[in-house]
């Protein structure tokens, strides 16, 4: 018995569910879970946006080989008009991530990948500090450890050489973990699904010491964001946000409760991503529960 999950984005029409879950069922696949959700675009004015349907569904199938996973997306998409991704559950995501200085929000994946709460296959860890790599050998049971500084060719021939290894270990996602450094539109363009975690500060307060500007400023509630990276520093489709309330707070208590935040949503976002429950949309993203 093999699980497969079918993700599907396309504009609303009549009967969608009918007829997706109709050939589904015609293909042999027994319907587990299904959930769905209309974005009504509703923008004022004349410009008015399109309805998109989303849908993710996990079925099961006595037979799930490549003949008819590919079947269930050519089928889907011919019904839909829309964009269609299948994927068989025992095909784990290969997931990379880059650090810098900073070690919570790997520390929170490496113990919660330990406890068998998160199915993917850790490729390698990244940085553009050696300092990390004694941590990574002594702490991260066999992940290894990829060293990217930033030499004479600066940050441009920094970003290829994270690509070339990306590329040819074959991973599916990168996770920013608090890696201090910008990467480049190049390498954006040729590997989008980055995701970044960061306090949820930006705009307001960037560069710099972000908890002590918030502190100046009276801030009640703090947070942390993960997003898709874009073009765009730090305005990228977001997955997940999380805050909490922090009036009365020294500065200290604001950055342990900030970095208990990041760890959080760094796991909640990994999980959403190897789980197939997020739909990436224009600037949007859905995340399904």
């Amino acid at each position: 018995m093999k699980t497969i999950i079918t993700l599907i984005r396309c504009p609303d029409a009549a009967r969608l569910i009918n007829r997706i879950t109709g050939f589904i069922s015609e293909a042999g696949g027994n319907i587990v879970h299904l959930e769905e959700w209309v974005d009504k675009g509703a923008r004022p004015g004349k410009n008015r946006v399109k309805p998109v349907f989303l849908m993710r569904i996990v079925s099961e199938h006595d037979d799930a080989d490549a003949p008819l996973i590919h079947s269930i997306q050519e089928g889907v998409s011919l019904l839909s008009g829309g964009k269609v991704e299948t994927h068989d559950t025992a095909d784990k995501f290969r997931v990379a991530f880059l650090a810098s200085h900073e070690r919570h929000c790997l520390d929170e994946v490496v113990m919660a990948y330990r406890r068998g709460e998160l199915d993917f296959e850790p490729v390698f860890i990244g940085s553009n500090y050696l300092d990390l790599r004694e941590a990574v050998t002594r702490d991260c049971h066999g992940w290894k450890f990829k060293y990217f500084p930033v030499g004479s060719g600066g940050r441009m021939e920094q970003g290829d050489q994270i690509i070339a290894a990306l590329e040819r270990k074959k991973v599916d996602i990168l996770v920013l973990a608090k890696y201090m450094s910008i990467l480049s539109p190049s390498f954006i363009k040729r590997f989008p699904n980055t995701v970044n975690v960061h306090h949820s500060f930006l705009p307001a307060f960037k560069g710099s010491r972000p908890y002590e500007q918030a502190y100046r400023r009276g801030v009640k509630s703090i947070g942390a964001t993960s997003h898709f990276i874009t073009e765009h520093l730090d305005r990228g489709p977001i997955i997940a946000q999380m805050q909490t309330n922090v009036a009365g707070y020294s500065i200290d208590e604001m950055k342990r409760e900030g970095r208990t935040l990041e760890r959080l949503i760094t796991l909640e976002t990994l999980r959403a991503l190897i789980e197939h429950r997020v739909i990436r949309y224009g600037k949007k993203t859905y995340v399904f529960r």
